[in-house]
């Protein structure tokens, strides 16, 4: 019963989301031409990229199904951003754009929480979702220090897809050359240039 609301809740989501995004990649159509395409990418993280991320941690808990729903909505923003045709290959025009795909860019933010977290600099509710191994164990090993406890869950639907979850998953198979680095912002320029690496031998997305 839960898990079909939470996938009509869903449905309706993107609905919305889908209608004011075209919305918004219409008006940069329009505009397009007379703007340069540093001021077009302005436009974008402004009025369509925001609205992506902000419900991001609700479209990266949903089906590949409905992640690729999503997905077509920054692909069509970056072919109208760089006059492209429909045939245009996604990868080789976010490359173009230094762009990441939705769903990596949620990975990235989540990270650089679980990052916050870890040393220190999050706000009181973050520090009860996102709980250390040494503050329940009791260890000062530098591995305690740099590991998140994992929640218990019941179904990987649902308690699986949680925000606690999903970032102390992601943070712990990181490379600890990631979270090794010396400062925030070391953090995030590598782990933004491990996304755009990877991209490299890609023909197209895979969500």
């Amino acid at each position: 019963m839960i898990n079909n609301v939470f996938i009509s809740f869903i449905a309706v989501q993107i609905y919305g989301l889908s209608y004011i995004h075209l919305q918004r990649i219409t008006v940069l159509r329009k505009i397009r031409r007379s703007l340069p395409l540093d001021q077009r990418k302005l436009y974008h993280n402004a009025m369509i990229n925001q609205t992506m991320l902000h419900a991001s941690t609700v479209w990266t808990s949903c089906s590949v199904e409905n992640i690729q729903k999503v997905f077509r909505l920054p692909k069509r923003a970056a072919r109208v951003m760089l006059g492209a045709d429909t045939k245009a290959n996604s990868v080789k025009l976010f490359k173009q754009l230094g762009w990441v795909p939705f769903y990596h860019e949620a990975k990235i933010n989540k990270s650089i929480l679980a990052s916050r977290r870890i040393i220190g600099e999050c706000p009181s509710y973050l520090t009860q979702m996102l709980i250390r191994n040494t503050d329940v164990n009791g260890r000062t090993s530098r591995h305690g220090q740099l590991q998140l406890v994992c929640p218990r869950f019941k179904r990987e639907s649902e308690g699986g897809r949680s925000f606690s979850v999903s970032t102390s998953r992601l943070w712990n198979i990181m490379p600890a050359h990631f979270k090794n680095q010396p400062n925030l912002t070391s953090f995030k320029n590598s782990i933004f240039k491990h996304f755009m690496d990877s991209y490299k031998e890609l023909d197209h997305f895979i969500t």
